[in-house]
């Protein structure tokens, strides 16, 4: 049986922490106080979740963030992963071979370093923010972590960013559900029920776009697992952003991009 890896970034915590800050503010209790409660928060989500690798990097990430908005510094994301690394790792050094830890801290490292760059060089080229954001997010986690993916799994998904982009805007609603209602249901399950109800439309049509994404013809290629899988990936992805310099190349790649998304539609219909 193919092992399944559940990995949670930082970015839930911060949509978490986020939904309590707002409400913090809205009812205009003070900031020491939100951060309190944020701190509750933050250790209910680690058990609510488990404490897997992942959830355990994710969470000291969003403690360093709490930290600084006790102490009143700017947050700094490259220093707080790297922190949050060294710090789990000599706490638990077994995670230096875990899979799972790997692919949150190599995602979160490409939402902080990559996709900045990739949303700037989108905008530079007539891209609005939203939409380039969305794509840079969803291309940037998926090149730093398909190499990690091909050596566990020996294969390479060619419309992970796909599937990405098109479940980006369900995530916030269905995490922020979700975990009201998990606070909620130990003590009320039928008032839970009822909230989980918010978040069947959003999840429905996550659950529909990781059918689709898998039931793709030729959705994922392939590929050697081990390092000679992960070095065939990177390499490939050096290829493909050194075209992407070149005009004529961006444009033959799109056209390629697209007669091959237009197939996969065609197929997935018939």
């Amino acid at each position: 049986m193919t092992p399944v890896y559940l990995t949670v970034s930082g970015a839930n915590f911060a949509i978490v922490l986020g939904a309590v800050l707002l409400a913090g503010r809205g009812i205009g209790i003070g900031p020491y106080w939100t951060v309190a409660v944020c701190a509750v928060v933050l250790v209910a989500f680690v058990v609510i979740a488990r404490p897997s690798p992942s959830v355990l990097r994710a969470a000291v990430m969003g403690g360093i963030g709490l930290l600084a908005l006790v102490t009143g510094r700017r947050r700094q994301a490259v220093p707080a992963l790297c922190t949050a690394v060294l710090a789990l790792l000599a706490w638990w050094p077994q995670l230096a071979v875990d899979y799972g830890f790997a692919l949150s801290v190599l995602a979160t490292a490409g939402l902080v370093v990559v996709a900045p760059v990739w949303v700037d060089w989108l905008r530079g080229h007539g891209w609005g923010r939203g939409a380039a954001e969305i794509v840079a997010v969803a291309a940037a986690a998926h090149a730093v972590t398909a190499p990690i993916v091909a050596a566990m799994a020996g294969t390479f998904s060619v419309v992970g960013v796909l599937a990405n982009i098109a479940v980006a805007p369900m995530v916030a609603p269905i995490t922020v559900v979700g975990a009201l209602a998990a606070v909620i249901a130990p003590w009320a399950s039928a008032p839970a029920s009822w909230i989980l109800e918010l978040a069947s439309a959003p999840l429905w049509w996550l659950i529909t776009v990781a059918h689709w994404s898998a039931s793709v013809p030729s959705a994922g290629l392939q590929t050697p697992d081990g390092l000679a899988g992960a070095a065939v990936v990177v390499a490939a992805t050096i290829v493909v952003l050194v075209s992407l310099r070149s005009r004529v190349l961006r444009w033959a790649i799109g056209a390629a991009a697209s007669t091959v998304l237009l197939w996969w539609l065609g197929a997935s219909v018939l």
